[in-house]
């Protein structure tokens, strides 16, 4: 492209793609798009456009971006190490141990390399889930590389991983504090690419009146809410959904991750208030002790994960 052709690189018509549009009145069909400045302007067939860069879409299908609603993407400068982990031996090795020496510039590298990963297989969408929140830096280093990497991203703000071991499993410390910096400062657009979520411990890994205080802070900031619950044998024992309906704290501002040992009680008080469930099919078969995915029993209570 020539430089006095500015407007290719604004302009692209895809011809002849077999288009999987997610739209009830156009359905599937194979024809053209035309984008400019980032934005679909229209889909059809026999389109034009003489300003337009063409790309030819024959053969190929042209659909929406998947969404990964669960993603530690600071581990993303961990990729393929313990694949057959106990989650034991991943909170050992992982969060208790090599967590604690990541600095910011290290963050940055795992949250980069996670992104143009799910860039690559399809994944436009990423909900962070940030456990490596170690000092403002590291939060800020995370956040560059969303915007970096140029995927849409939901910074799930969490806990650090220095001490580790007091930061869950009925920890008394309540959420660290520079969350409030980061929605007044950093993120507090909430119709950005790149936005904030608060990544809470619940009543599972923090002890209830420390859930409580969590829970109200994200509201107060005006924040979507993500927990991990039903975790293995622990999360049986505690069930932290119910834990929250009894304490009139469960809501639809929350989104629950694996839910793998929750009682099929908890996830229909979590259908009946209007939350949602995000389920790690994969981790959850493949990790020992973490407890078998949810999908089915989910399904059953109303919810759709």
């Amino acid at each position: 492209m020539s430089p006095n052709q500015p407007q290719h690189k604004d302009r692209i018509l895809i011809k002849g793609a077999y288009v999987m549009t997610q739209d009830d009145q156009l359905g599937n069909l194979v024809g053209d798009i035309l984008i400019a400045d980032g934005r679909i302007l229209r889909i059809g067939q026999d389109l034009t456009d003489d300003r337009a860069r063409v790309v030819d879409g024959a053969g190929k299908a042209v659909l929406p971006g998947f969404i990964d609603t669960h993603r530690h993407n600071w581990q993303g400068a961990l990729r393929n190490l313990g694949p057959a982990w106990t989650y034991q031996e991943y909170r050992d090795q992982v969060q208790i141990g090599l967590g604690q020496h990541f600095e910011p510039r290290d963050v940055h590298i795992g949250n980069l390399a996670a992104d143009l990963l799910s860039l690559d297989s399809g994944v436009t969408t990423v909900r962070d889930e940030s456990h490596i929140s170690n000092s403002p830096e590291h939060s800020d280093a995370a956040i560059a590389a969303h915007w970096e990497s140029g995927i849409r991203a939901v910074f799930d703000h969490g806990w650090p991983s220095t001490e580790a071991e007091q930061w869950q499993f009925g920890s008394d410390r309540t959420h660290p504090e520079d969350i409030r910096r980061i929605r007044e400062e950093v993120l507090s657009d909430d119709s950005a690419r790149v936005t904030l979520n608060a990544m809470l411990r619940g009543p599972e890994l923090s002890t209830a009146d420390v859930a409580a205080r969590d829970i109200h802070l994200a509201r107060e900031l005006g924040l979507r809410i993500s927990m991990h619950v039903g975790l293995g044998e622990w999360g049986a024992e505690q069930q932290a959904v119910r834990q929250l309906a009894e304490s009139k704290l469960l809501d639809s501002d929350m989104t629950f991750i694996h839910l793998c040992t929750s009682t099929d009680d908890e996830l229909r008080m979590l259908a009946a208030h209007g939350a949602t469930a995000s389920v790690a099919g994969a981790l959850e078969v493949f990790m020992p002790g973490l407890g078998q995915p949810a999908t089915n029993r989910l399904l059953a209570a109303g919810v759709r994960p």
